[in-house]
């Protein structure tokens, strides 16, 4: 999921972007991935969730190379 507001402050503060999971918090036991971005005034903002099957590097590809 991510809003349009996102990826405009994305585009416009591409430099550093954190990438995190939460592991086996919910009831499904899934991860949630959540990808913050940084503006040149230290805000943060969100870019994007995903929901992720595993946690193997191939599951987070699609998700990385999306906001790519």
């Amino acid at each position: 999921m991510t809003h349009p507001d996102s990826i405009k402050l994305v585009n416009s503060f591409p430099t550093l972007l954190i990438c995190d999971t939460i592991y086996k918090r919910n009831k499904y036991r899934i991860l949630l991935l959540k990808i913050v971005g940084i503006t040149s005034t230290n805000m943060t903002f969100s870019v994007t969730f995903a929901n992720l099957s595993s946690n193997r590097t191939n599951d987070f590809e699609w998700p990385l190379s999306e906001v790519k």
